[in-house]
């Protein structure tokens, strides 16, 4: 197994996804200083540069130049590019730190790129295609929910329900997993409540005038069988397409009938002209009273319905039924000082918060700080790094990634902290660093207050 001199080994492809510097990765380093490098990369000769493509092996290669090292032992493979990929796929597996992520892209690559059909690719890694095909739908995670899914706040069973999901309902399914949905049979049922169960309630399909009002689809991926989702003509797939829709059929509705009234239901507050839930009756033939007429459901379950109700506190026979409560000017009062209250809290909160990093002075040099710099961002996603943009007011690019049906725009927080961190000093290095720490760990307004007083 002949050593290769490591300024003549070229690096493309990784099935593995960048290679972070974690403390597995600090052992590899220690144990290849100690006892070199005990599994040979494999690597495919390149005709034009007279150089070697490491095919398997990009870790141990990292690790080798930081150990120092000036060759690896290598195993020279004449490969394609098909066979390479296959073959750096299939050796990577072998490593159990590979993450599922990864794998994904490592399968989508061979089928998109290579054109194998999913069946092949699970033949030649010994796996299932349903496992495959799970391992498929975690790339259709968007880059925000990869982020949490790296550093452990997304586990394996959640990450494949969000994966299923469009692009713009993921991030609810999250915010729904945080807020105490947390069991995977907990969160699967959260999705069929609040995502599934609207999607297949839409009024429209089948009426003909009422389609031509809503609109065809243009924002959706293709109506067609696809790599993820197998589409039925004419319905919806993306619940922010799917409110358009049901925005332009109730005002549909209203011109065909203008006698129709609205009705919620939602409990509390609504418009002006809308009856909140609690305040109306739904009627059929055999209850109907005088009072009774048709109206349409605009906000809540069974939005675009048109029932027959009865909304009348001075009603009878339905009247007693219905809970006309209101809020009294004295309990309003209570509530707005309370809101006025909690923001101020939470403005005094990020005030005191930001004035103690100002007080944060760094012991380190900047060589050791660049590096938790480095290791901190590589673990956190948007939820941490949007409140440290807006703390310090920076300017957030907008970004493109995907391709296609799976094209869409995020903001850049992390390119946003990498351009202030070109121009900072070490001491604003360490308050970033305090920032993410405290950010990720302690998030609220009392945290915030308590460092405040510490620092």
């Amino acid at each position: 197994m002949p050593n290769i001199k490591i300024t003549e080994l070229q690096t493309t492809y990784n099935p593995r996804g960048k290679v972070i510097h974690d403390d597995a990765f600090r052992d590899l380093v220690s144990s290849i200083v100690e006892k070199g490098v005990l599994v040979p990369l494999i690597v495919r000769p390149d005709a034009e540069t007279k150089k070697f493509f490491v095919v398997a092996g990009h870790r141990r290669l990292a690790a080798s130049v930081m150990a120092g090292l000036k060759e690896v032992p290598c195993q020279v493979m004449n490969l394609n590019d098909q066979e390479a990929a296959e073959v750096a796929i299939i050796e990577n597996l072998q490593r159990q730190e590979v993450h599922p992520i990864d794998e994904g892209e490592a399968y989508r690559r061979l089928h998109e790129d290579m054109k194998m059909e999913l069946k092949d690719i699970a033949v030649r890694v010994g796996k299932d295609l349903k496992y495959v095909k799970k391992r498929l739908y975690l790339t259709n995670l968007t880059e925000p929910l990869r982020n949490q899914y790296r550093v452990g706040q997304l586990k394996d069973g959640h990450a494949e329900l969000i994966s299923r999901l469009a692009p713009t309902d993921q991030a609810l399914a999250f915010k729904a997993m945080k807020q105490g949905w947390t069991s995977v049979p907990e969160l699967g049922d959260w999705i069929k409540q609040h995502l599934y169960a609207p999607l297949e309630h839409q009024p429209w399909l089948g009426n003909t005038e009422a389609m031509a009002a809503v609109g065809a689809c243009t924002t959706c991926p293709p109506q067609k069988d696809g790599l993820f989702l197998t589409y039925t003509a004419g319905s919806c797939v993306d619940l922010k397409c799917w409110r358009q829709k049901m925005a332009k059929y109730i005002e549909w509705l209203k011109t065909q009938h203008p006698d129709l009234g609205f009705v919620s239901n939602e409990y509390g507050d609504t418009p002006k002209g809308i009856v909140p839930k609690g305040q109306w009756v739904q009627l059929n033939k055999k209850t109907k009273c005088d009072s009774a007429h048709n109206a349409v459901v605009v906000e809540g379950p069974n939005l675009g319905d048109v029932l027959l109700v009865c909304s009348d506190p001075q009603c009878k026979t339905h009247g007693s039924q219905q809970s006309h409560y209101e809020m009294t000017p004295k309990e309003k009062a209570a509530r707005q000082k309370e809101v006025k209250a909690q923001k101020a809290k939470h403005e005094l909160a990020e005030k005191k918060f930001k004035q103690a990093l100002n007080r944060i002075h760094a012991p380190l040099n900047e060589k050791y700080l660049d590096t938790i710099l480095s290791i901190l961002l590589s673990r956190y996603g948007t939820a941490i790094l949007r409140p440290i943009a807006k703390r310090h007011e920076w300017d957030v690019a907008k970004k493109v990634e995907g391709k296609g049906a799976y094209q869409r725009k995020y903001s850049d927080f992390k390119g946003a902290i990498k351009k202030y961190l070109k121009d900072a000093n070490i001491h604003q290095k360490a308050q970033i660093i305090a920032e993410l720490i405290i950010e990720s760990n302690y998030p609220s307004d009392e945290h915030r207050l308590a460092f405040a007083k510490m620092v």
